[in-house]
């Protein structure tokens, strides 16, 4: 996805967001492309949109990833990690809903 392509990409993912009840900031646009959003609460932790693995010692919840065609997710170091298509924003909502099940689940919202 081209610099033009990814910023309207990252703008219409924010509004679905927002229409959603969530909402994002950008906090960090990568050389590579990657793009960072946080969530205003901040126990949902974080969104990367990438077209490439990132780096091991991150653990970014949620994953939007060019470069698969079927969502997973996979426990990475106690955490849930969410692996999703980034045009999957049904799975994205989903996952969201997973994380803050778990949340409620283990007392802490």
């Amino acid at each position: 996805m081209q610099s033009k392509e990814r910023i309207k990409y990252v703008e219409k993912l924010r509004e679905f967001l927002r229409s959603q009840g969530y909402n994002t900031h950008i906090y960090h646009w990568a050389a590579s492309g990657s793009v960072y959003l946080k969530f205003d609460f901040k126990k949902l932790g974080s969104i990367r949109i990438a077209n490439h693995n990132g780096r091991t010692k991150y653990r970014y919840i949620f994953n939007l990833r060019e470069d698969i065609e079927k969502r997973y997710s996979q426990r990475d170091r106690g955490i849930i990690r969410y692996y999703i298509p980034y045009d999957d924003y049904v799975s994205l909502i989903l996952a969201i809903k997973h994380k803050m099940k778990h949340l409620r689940l283990r007392g802490k919202l």
